[in-house]
């Protein structure tokens, strides 16, 4: 199998995220390293290449949030969702109000993920997003509000 420049880059910073601590990876991988990870998670068309790139991200620390919060406005369903369940594992809390608004997106799997990102972050208007999101109608967004909900109680 042949493998793209991307791909390769990606596996390669992956593995530069993953072979220490958060600290140390953000010690070794340069400021760029994030934003070429969270582009490659975008612009790839591989889903295994995205879930590298989002998953060496978030190995990267706090330095991913930013750029990680672009990718929940992209027009790809699967990027969005990506996004928002690497904000829920990075806790960040700059991602409260993007990912509520998520919770109106047309793929339900987008905000069943989004709900689920919210509990992990926690706070007291994640807590009041998931409360309303228990009364809608689909089932995948009831699902990821009671698993988000079950995050918040397990934080408190």
């Amino acid at each position: 199998m042949r493998h793209t420049p991307w791909y390769v880059l990606t596996l390669s910073l992956a593995f530069t995220c993953f072979s220490g601590s958060s600290l140390r990876a953000a010690e070794l991988v340069p400021a760029d390293a994030v934003a070429v990870l969270t582009k490659a998670a975008r612009s790839g068309a591989d889903s295994d290449q995205r879930f590298a790139a989002v998953n060496a991200a978030v190995r990267c620390g706090p330095g991913a949030i930013a750029p990680l919060l672009e990718t929940l406005v992209d027009t790809h369903a699967a990027v969005r969702e990506d996004g928002a369940r690497a904000l829920g594992r990075l806790s960040a809390q700059s991602a409260t109000e993007p990912l509520i608004s998520l919770l109106d997106d047309a793929e339900p799997a987008v905000r069943g993920t989004a709900a689920e990102a919210l509990g992990k972050i926690g706070g007291d208007r994640a807590k009041e997003a998931l409360l309303k999101l228990l009364a809608r109608d689909d089932e995948s967004t009831r699902r990821g509000a009671a698993v988000g909900a079950g995050y918040l109680g397990s934080a408190e």
